[in-house]
């Protein structure tokens, strides 16, 4: 498997409402951490699911224009728990994941 091509210099951050065209699905990438870690790097949740499929999630575009979703597809309700990482393909995604773990050493 190729890796993804990452700089260093792609950055993450909330779009500007009905700015940005949603999308994407999960690609099998996921991130660890807790709810407090995880606002810690991406702010406040965006949002939660009417159906409870997910109880948080942060919806990001980065700065190579890739959109982004970071939710909790059937929480746990373990404190450090796996997140979904969902784009519009899997090198988005992972390029995402590599951003996040950097932030996680910081």
């Amino acid at each position: 498997m190729n890796e993804p091509e990452f700089s260093g210099d792609v950055t993450y951050a909330r779009p500007v409402a009905d700015e940005f065209e949603y999308g994407g699905s999960f690609h099998g990438v996921e991130v660890r951490g807790s709810v407090a870690k995880l606002t810690r790097i991406l702010g406040e949740p965006t949002q939660d699911s009417p159906d409870g499929k997910t109880t948080h999630e942060w919806n990001l575009v980065g700065s190579d224009g890739a959109f982004i979703s970071v939710y909790d597809y059937r929480y746990s309700g373990a404190v450090e728990q796996h997140w979904h990482v969902g784009g519009h393909n899997k090198q988005e995604c992972l390029r995402f994941k590599t951003w996040f773990d950097s932030q996680s050493q910081e």
